[in-house]
């Protein structure tokens, strides 16, 4: 119930922003409501437990450099442990510094930070900061690392997304950005390169990798990832690839309208994104969680369109109303699918909420 009236309280936000023209605002009221849920969720969510067998499991360790686990993870347990801070102190911590660097990062970047905010809250909380909590801290130090490098600096973006890498491997995915180039590519070009994702989607990647491990790499964590992960396959044709591409197709038709360098940037990227999810289709955890760091970039590129519908809106031409609606159906599927996840018998527990 209470996701039910935080989202309300969300639309009622964006359209107060719209009613007031000023669409840049952003209540740190909000973030700070919704940090405390996830900081507090006492045993809320199917990942909760193991979060706790992993913190006793590093808590006990004399020398946590030689976990297995994420080190940067695992030194911050131990920071806990000197600090004789408990469990769910930590879990507070995790949860409250995962959504705060969101924040700040979608108020550095996002021209409409609201909607930016929505979308972020429907498609991410739940998975991330609700549920996967590394990669939901990864994922929100990788956010304030794309505001850096959108500003041009190079060395604060490699640190951070090195930093979020200590907390999740898959961050390191997304040292790849800062070659996103701001070049406008034509249609043959990004329909070309999909068609070889395609069919490099194809290939047995995964009995490559674990090859690889076995004769050169001999990593032990590798090994217990690819044993947990055999066996989980499926189609590169998906609901999930076919929104991806929804977005990226409204946001490459609203980049044909813009000579911005960013806006060029963010597409490109998400395209990087939409490769990464089909050429390593099989192996479907890296697929997922490589190139889910260029998904999020959809949380700025949503807002970018959603702004550009506002200044148009005097407009009101057969265009602008297509647009309109295709992002007013886009924004209803999250929401749906949002309120389908809470019924989730997995996610189940939030709708109690």
């Amino acid at each position: 119930m209470i996701f039910i009236l935080y989202l309300g309280i969300i639309l009622f936000c964006i359209v107060r922003a719209m009613r007031l023209n000023q669409l840049n605002e952003f209540s740190m009221i909000l973030i700070i409501g919704l940090i405390f849920i996830a900081a507090f969720r006492f045993r809320y969510g199917y990942d909760y437990e193991n979060y706790y067998i992993i913190y006793i499991e590093i808590n006990g360790m004399s020398n946590v450099i030689h976990t297995i686990y994420e080190k940067g993870f695992a030194l911050l347990i131990h920071i806990f442990r000197s600090s004789n801070m408990g469990f769910y102190s930590f879990m507070a911590f995790i949860a409250g510094t995962a959504l705060l660097t969101k924040a700040i990062a979608i108020n550095k970047i996002s021209v409409f930070p609201y909607v930016s905010w929505l979308v972020y809250f429907l498609s991410y909380l739940i998975y991330s900061d609700m549920e996967q909590m590394r990669f939901g801290l990864a994922l929100g130090i990788v956010s304030l690392a794309l505001a850096f490098e959108l500003q041009n600096h190079k060395i604060t973006f490699n640190v951070l997304v090195l930093l979020a890498t200590s907390f999740h491997y898959s961050a390191i995915f997304f040292v790849l950005f800062q070659f996103i180039s701001a070049k406008r590519y034509r249609k043959p070009f990004f329909m070309a390169t999909f068609m070889i994702a395609i069919a490099l989607s194809f290939v047995n990647l995964f009995g490559v990798l674990g090859f690889i491990n076995a004769q050169l790499l001999h990593n032990v964590y590798l090994s217990e990832k690819l044993a947990l992960y055999a066996g989980q396959s499926g189609t590169v044709f998906s609901v999930t690839l076919l929104i991806r591409c929804w977005v990226f197709v409204s946001y490459y038709l609203f980049c044909s309208r813009s000579s911005s360098s960013r806006h060029l940037r963010l597409l490109n990227g998400y395209f990087a994104g939409i490769l990464i999810f089909v050429g390593f289709n099989s192996i479907q955890q890296v697929a997922l969680r490589g190139s889910i760091y260029f998904k999020y970039l959809e949380v700025f590129m949503i807002a970018d369109m959603a702004y550009d519908l506002y200044l148009r809106r005097h407009q009101r031409n057969k265009k602008w109303l297509i647009s309109a609606l295709s992002l007013a159906a886009l924004l209803g599927y999250f929401i749906l699918k949002f309120l389908l996840i809470l019924r989730d018998p997995v996610y189940g527990v939030y709708h109690g909420m």
